[in-house]
């Protein structure tokens, strides 16, 4: 009797891991894309969701089935996707040409990287007053408080990254250059990844030079960190989806983002006013 049991919570057990996911299983979360440089390109509900399928390795076949589409439709939706280096071919099938990322995988980078976070904080902190100083040494248009986050997150780090680590220009989509993610909404909801401030040109070169401060320190880091980075890489989903360069971007991207967010929480800096933000 025992025995039989056993059997029959095994077979109940196997059932449950096997039973196959089906397209609404991922489907409940709404993604928005985000480009940098920002760019006027968007795309549709279904365009998105597609995306998000290609990503959990739904087949064609299965997609438009699920969508109840004619062929010919589909595959006008699916040439546009195409010819603008938003999918790829692999194998039988398509995958995002760009990451697409869920909180899933968004918390996964934070959890795997939390110690390359916690150093890049330190690389900032113990700068962070050599970069006041240079900011306030020049007759900038807003107070150093009210735009610290943002010479931080986009120039102290990501220009650093950028120009010294990926050392590329970004893909070419729809005839321009320009950086993809697919982001699933809640990230941005507890996130600041799609704040942007816009700076004035006769600001542009003080910034810049003040990413020069962080430069040495902060390149020299993750020059070291390359082998960790690149085998977390390659033992995820990305691997297959976007080249190296472009996950580093956004995974730089998101260690910038967390660092300031880091250091806002402990008082270092400030999050600008609201209207301050230019959200895209």
């Amino acid at each position: 009797m025992k025995r039989l049991l056993t059997l029959i919570i095994a077979a109940v057990l196997f059932n449950a891991c096997s039973k196959e996911k089906s397209p609404e299983d991922f489907l409940n979360s709404n993604f928005v894309l985000i480009t940098v440089p920002q760019r006027n390109f968007d795309l549709s509900k279904r365009q998105k969701d597609y995306l998000i399928l290609f990503k959990h390795r739904f087949s064609s076949d299965e997609i438009r089935k699920y969508f109840k589409i004619n062929q010919m439709q589909f595959n006008e939706e699916i040439n546009f996707l195409f010819s603008n280096n938003l999918i790829k071919k692999y194998d039988d099938n398509f995958l995002p040409a760009f990451p697409v990322i869920s909180s899933k995988d968004y918390n996964d980078i934070l959890n795997r990287l939390d110690s390359l976070i916690k150093d890049v904080r330190v690389i900032i902190l113990e700068r962070l007053d050599s970069i006041e100083n240079e900011y306030n040494k020049n007759k900038m248009n807003k107070p150093f408080k009210d735009i610290a986050y943002f010479i931080i997150r986009d120039y102290s780090i990501m220009k650093n990254i950028s120009d010294y680590i990926i050392k590329v220009e970004p893909p070419l989509r729809s005839g321009e250059r320009f950086y993809a993610v697919l982001f699933e909404k809640e990230i941005l909801n507890n996130s600041r990844l799609r704040s942007r401030i816009i700076f004035e040109k006769d600001e542009l070169k003080t910034i810049e030079n003040i990413s020069k401060i962080t430069q040495r320190d902060l390149v020299e880091y993750f020059e070291r960190q390359i082998p960790k980075l690149v085998k977390y890489y390659l033992n995820s989903s990305f691997k297959d989806q976007c080249s190296f360069r472009e996950w580093l971007f956004w995974t730089g991207y998101i260690v910038a983002d967390r660092v300031t967010d880091l250091l806002i929480k402990d008082g270092y800096i400030k999050l600008p006013a609201p209207a301050e933000l230019v959200m895209k």
